[in-house]
């Protein structure tokens, strides 16, 4: 499509927009009676930007005015006149790449799916147990069961929430259940043999683990975390993956007690007095 071919005349005239003008006719940017702009395509006469519709802007800056400060309007030299043919092409080809942008976003969803950048999906467990205990990984060979006493023991339990905690105010970190300190893989069995027959699956063992934390840390938490199971030599195995920090301080109800831990390298450090103070006001605001 030709833009702005050339600026055409029907007589001898002058090349300055006259009052009144510019009009657009069939293609055509009118600057006067006599003088036009030929091959100018309807949509980008009329294209905005900013608020203004620039091709007729440019040209009604320039052409005369009456009122209370009339003007004689500006007389186009071929500089402003090829110019203008260029603010036209330049418009054209803008329209052209935004309705290729416009079909290619609608390929792929719409405003604003198409921008939508899915997060990374969590990292498995064979890449997981490749990882020795950090800042934000550790290994819990069971939930709530003493593998030296062969029962259930408030104090493993314990120590697997207090890992949580220290996760939710540190701001994320993994939780590995079934695998030991030297990630040996132990699996589940041990948790689920301390239920009855008919409730040792992955939903019970889950439904146990969120009925602890929501009843010692706080249910409100659970947008921060989510728990997931996957199977390593056989054996299956809980990850509770710590997405981001607490939206406040979280603390490990031990009775009476409410103990605030935190994430210390590969430590589970418990902080009081004026460190959980100074903490909060460092992380929380």
């Amino acid at each position: 499509m030709r833009c702005s071919k050339a600026f055409s005349q029907r007589t001898a005239g002058a090349a300055d927009p006259a009052r009144g003008y510019p009009e657009y006719e069939n293609g055509k940017v009118m600057i006067n009676s006599l003088r036009w702009f030929e091959d100018v395509p309807r949509e980008t006469w009329e294209f905005h930007v900013g608020g203004y519709q620039v091709c007729q802007k440019w040209l009604k800056d320039r052409a005369a005015k009456g009122g209370m400060n009339p003007s004689p309007g500006r007389l186009l030299t071929d500089e402003d006149i090829l110019h203008y043919r260029r603010v036209v092409v330049a418009l054209t080809e803008t329209r052209r790449l935004m309705g290729e942008i416009d079909h290619v976003i609608e390929q792929h969803g719409g405003w604003p799916d198409a921008f939508y950048l899915p997060p990374p999906p969590p990292p498995t467990i064979e890449q997981i147990i490749q990882a020795d205990e950090g800042q934000d990984l550790e290994y819990k060979s069971t939930l709530q069961f003493d593998l030296k006493e062969g029962t259930k023991s408030k104090f493993v339990r314990k120590a697997t929430l207090k890992t949580i905690v220290a996760f939710l105010n540190s701001g994320s970190g993994s939780l590995v259940i079934g695998v030991s300190d030297d990630k040996k893989v132990v699996g589940l069995e041990h948790d689920l043999s301390t239920m009855s027959p008919e409730r040792q699956s992955r939903e019970w063992f889950q439904q146990t683990l969120v009925n602890l934390i929501n009843e010692q840390i706080g249910s409100e938490f659970a947008p921060s975390y989510s728990i997931r199971f996957a199977r390593h030599e056989g054996k299956l195995v809980c990850i509770v993956d710590v997405k981001y920090r607490g939206p406040k301080p979280a603390y490990l109800k031990d009775n009476e007690a409410r103990e605030f831990y935190v994430r210390t390298s590969n430590v589970t450090k418990q902080l009081k007095g004026d460190e959980i103070a100074n903490y909060i006001n460092t992380h929380w605001r």
